[in-house]
């Protein structure tokens, strides 16, 4: 049976989890196998997820003006060619082609054509979901794309470090081929009409910014799950004395139950409205000090392996 279009949609969000937790899977080996250290590789993921601040509101503008299907391909386009630039980068510095400086150049202009362009998946997404089920069947379009981020952060944890085994270049790989798969899924997907009044300018809600401390806490909190992921992988490493392909396998591991906690907790609690949102905020805050704090305790036994 063919694959609805809905869900062919939501399969093109699932990249986004996929690309950006399995970079993370990839780190430690990225770290010890070439010449760039892992402020600089922290920095190179910093930066393609920070430009998507600025991508996100002007693609979401694009795709209420011109339709939702161009923006997807294009970001589905941005997505392959940026992780073919780092696969390639990397393949030529394994072999004496490329200098540090040289790889560290490439690898930011992949990120950077990574967040200015990708940064439209999600809003594009949204979009063209709904154009294709509005009405009463809005939140099942919306919830479609969210269970395709959901399931990206999820198995693409496991998937990258599956393949992580084979190589160093075998997650890039991963992701690359998936993208193309995507553009392919497109097919026969009906493009999404633009409204006539796509072009009007919509006013600013006066309750814009009361949403601002909002919008501050969510950056914020964002910030710190990123540095948390980014120190994690040598923490296993010095905690649990392991290699770095070990401490990527590890790394896919807690991403993918991470993100199984969150999903656990949209469907069963958000959803419902079982906590409201400052219960919600708070357990947010509080909630990630037990899995720090487990790091500063002293090992167990000399020598234990789980001394954390």
């Amino acid at each position: 049976m063919p694959l609805p279009p809905l869900w062919r949609i939501s399969a093109c969000a699932a990249l986004l989890g996929l690309g950006q937790n399995g970079l993370l899977v990839a780190l430690p080996v990225l770290v010890e196998g070439f010449g760039l250290s892992l402020s600089q590789w922290a920095g190179l993921i910093l930066l393609g997820s920070m430009l998507f601040l600025l991508g996100s509101p002007f693609w979401g503008r694009v795709a209420d003006r011109h339709g939702a299907r161009g923006v997807v391909i294009q970001a589905l386009l941005g997505y392959v060619i940026s992780f073919a630039l780092i696969g390639l980068a990397l393949w030529g510095a394994a072999r004496g082609w490329l200098s540090d400086g040289a790889l560290l150049v490439v690898v930011a202009l992949a990120r950077v054509l990574y967040g200015l362009t990708v940064s439209g998946m999600v809003p594009a997404c949204q979009q063209w979901s709904l154009a294709l089920h509005g009405g009463e069947e809005r939140v099942k379009a919306l919830a479609a794309i969210s269970a395709g981020l959901s399931s990206g952060r999820l198995l693409g944890p496991l998937v990258a470090a599956a393949s992580l085994s084979l190589s160093a270049h075998a997650p890039f790989m991963v992701m690359l081929l998936c993208g193309a798969l995507a553009l392919l899924l497109l097919q026969g997907v009906p493009a999404p009409r633009v409204p006539p009044s796509a072009g009007r300018t919509v006013q600013r809600s006066p309750r814009a910014l009361e949403l601002l401390p909002c919008l501050a806490i969510a950056l914020l909190l964002a910030m710190s799950v990123s540095l948390m992921q980014l120190g994690l992988p040598g923490a296993l490493q010095g905690r649990l004395a392991i290699d770095a392909t070990r401490a990527g396998h590890l790394m896919g591991i807690l991403l993918s139950l991470g993100a199984l906690g969150a999903l656990a907790t949209q469907l069963g609690i958000t959803r419902h409205y079982r906590l409201s949102g400052y219960a919600l905020l708070a357990l947010g805050r509080w909630g990630w000090w037990p899995a720090t704090a487990c790091w500063r305790r002293p090992p167990a036994w000399p020598g234990s392996a789980w001394a954390w």
